[in-house]
């Protein structure tokens, strides 16, 4: 247990983070004390206060952390979790696959119809069928016992 005297001419309140929340406040440290945290060393006098009944706390206010060598982030503001703003989808109109329409109606349609007889010959060739054009040639290595499922 940590002993020290405290200042208790020094009176008043301490204002929290949360809004219009403020702690009787009792005094301070006579004397700096001496904090190391994470090889840092500083000397300061605290604030003393009753913030949790009785219970010893120590609550490092934002003149410390700088000392200390903190950085905060991702610190909730409010115990209430719902405080999340909803922010609306951002894509009006998403890309469907397969669908986006490039030129007029009567442009795809002759475009198709021209290509379609190179479609229907893609559509014949044998999955199995070598192909010979140079470059064209991919090996895949496949496991032993995956073999079976080729």
């Amino acid at each position: 247990m940590l002993e020290f005297k405290v200042n208790s001419n020094n009176k008043g309140f301490i204002k929290t983070c949360k809004k219009d929340n403020v702690i009787d406040r009792f005094g301070s440290t006579e004397e700096e004390l001496t904090i190391t945290y994470n090889s840092r060393q500083f000397s300061s006098k605290f604030e003393n206060f009753d913030i949790f009944n009785n219970i010893a706390v120590v609550i490092v206010g934002m003149d410390l952390i700088i000392k200390i060598g903190l950085t905060l982030s991702n610190v909730a503001m409010d115990w209430d979790d719902n405080n999340n703003p909803k922010i609306p989808p951002t894509v009006l109109n998403p890309y469907v696959q397969n669908e986006s329409r490039y030129g007029t109606s009567a442009e795809r349609e002759h475009f198709l119809k021209k290509i379609e007889p190179y479609i229907e010959a893609n559509k014949n060739i044998d999955p199995k069928a070598y192909c010979n054009i140079t470059g064209s040639t991919l090996t895949l290595h496949v496991l032993k016992d995956h073999e079976h499922k080729m």
